[in-house]
């Protein structure tokens, strides 16, 4: 398969969640189909990044949300695939896509505020300083979307032109996709780019459960999420998890030249909504399958070339019919002489890693190529007309789509072919 100089490569992945700690150890435990027995197994709050950091004086006035992100661009420092001489400062980059802020990170100030309000409205600026000592001017860095993106930055010396994204679960995507176009318009040689969110604690865990969009709490067994049930007494939810991941993108050329370890070729990406409002999927996937579609044509392949899809399958139920159905729309009329796509889901051993989900999926691509087949957790029912094993190796057969959805009837996608090796 010809390659071209200036085609996109992805040359590392750091990852960090409740689950393990880097690419590889996530890898293994997908292959032990290990399996989280509550829903708190998929919290990070005790989670400490000072160990993984070469700098723990960066985590001064940072979230646990911003920590964990800030780890697992740690992880891409200790693979070696981010070095802060690879390339000069101003044309390198970090791309994030975060949780947007919340009011409650600023809980210490308001506080104070009530307490050195009189009666008649007015605010003591006297009592607000002496009562406002644990919310120091510190604490409103904490309430920051792009603490990981500044900080990060400074971590690697990226100079260039540099983003944060809070554009809810497809912020990790948008990211990428954002990245990738700023690396072809020549405006940077080399970036990082992915997302990062903790969505366990109880202000995230609640509004979620008034949506009815949560796995029921209850026997440890629901908390096994299962994508595509089928009937009327299936379970339907997802388990929020907390998570970071981040790809290292470059153009090949440069990184061939540098001796950096090619993992895929990022072919391309979209987006799309279906414009029906909150908690509103169209269960057809037109949308989607159109956006599907459209980026398979902008790449210039074929359906029949996808060996693999990794779904976003959320266990959400009206979320999962919209994405079987769009994806049974654009591979369901390849016919018998082309073999099925593997369909592969994590989402039964990290959960919903939201911003971070997507980004995890582009860094197994790699080894789901060379493994040839899914590890039994991550098979969907072939009922679905989807395969648990890659189609033969084959110059045409060489590429991956990995999907992301969120509840707001929104999508996105992103392409990659496989490296020979």
């Amino acid at each position: 398969m010809s390659q071209r100089a200036d085609e996109l490569v992805i040359t590392g992945v750091g990852v960090a969640s409740a689950g393990a700690y880097g690419l590889e150890a996530h890898w293994e435990l997908l292959r032990q189909g290990a399996v989280k027995a509550n829903a708190a197994a998929y919290s990070m709050g005790d989670f400490k990044a000072a160990a993984h950091l070469k700098e723990p004086r960066l985590l001064k006035a940072v979230s646990a949300t911003d920590a964990i992100g800030l780890a697992a661009l740690a992880d891409l420092q200790r693979t070696g695939a981010w070095s802060a001489d690879a390339y000069p400062a101003p044309r390198s980059g970090l791309y994030t896509g975060s949780p947007g802020p919340s009011s409650f990170d600023l809980c210490p100030y308001f506080e104070a505020m009530e307490a050195a309000r009189d009666g008649d409205g007015h605010i003591d600026v006297g009592a607000f300083g002496r009562t406002a000592m644990s919310a120091r001017p510190t604490t409103l860095l904490a309430s920051l979307a792009n603490n990981v993106l500044c900080y990060g930055s400074m971590m690697f010396n990226a100079q260039g032109p540099n983003s944060n994204y809070t554009s809810g679960e497809l912020s990790g995507h948008l990211a990428v996709q954002q990245a990738a176009k700023r690396l072809r318009r020549q405006q940077l040689d080399y970036v990082v780019a992915g997302g990062f969110g903790a969505h366990s604690e109880a202000i995230d865990t609640g509004m979620y459960t008034s949506l009815g969009l949560l796995l029921a709490q209850g026997s440890e067994s629901t908390h096994t999420v299962m994508p595509y049930e089928a009937g009327e007494d299936a379970r339907g939810g997802m388990v929020l998890a907390d998570g970071a991941a981040f790809v290292a993108l470059e153009r090949r050329g440069a990184a061939t030249a540098r001796g950096a370890k090619i993992l895929a070729t990022y072919v391309g990406g979209g987006i799309a909504s279906d414009g029906l409002g909150p908690l509103r999927s169209d269960p057809e996937g037109v949308a989607y399958s159109r956006m599907i579609l459209r980026t398979l044509t902008q790449a210039g392949i074929e359906p029949a070339q996808i060996a693999l899809i990794l779904a976003n399958a959320s266990g959400i139920r009206a979320l999962d019919r919209c994405e079987i159905n769009a994806l049974q729309r654009v591979f369901g009329g390849l016919g018998a002489a082309f073999e099925s796509p593997a369909l592969g889901v994590t989402t039964r051993v990290f959960g919903n890693l939201m911003e971070a989900s997507g980004i995890l999926e582009l860094g197994l691509v790699p080894r789901l190529f060379a493994h040839g087949e899914l590890p039994a957790v991550m098979t969907a029912p072939t009922s679905l007309g989807f395969s648990n094993r890659l189609p033969r190796r084959t110059p045409a057969a060489s590429y991956a789509l990995v999907l992301k959805a969120s509840p707001w009837g929104e999508y996105s996608c992103i392409v990659l072919r496989r490296e020979d090796q």
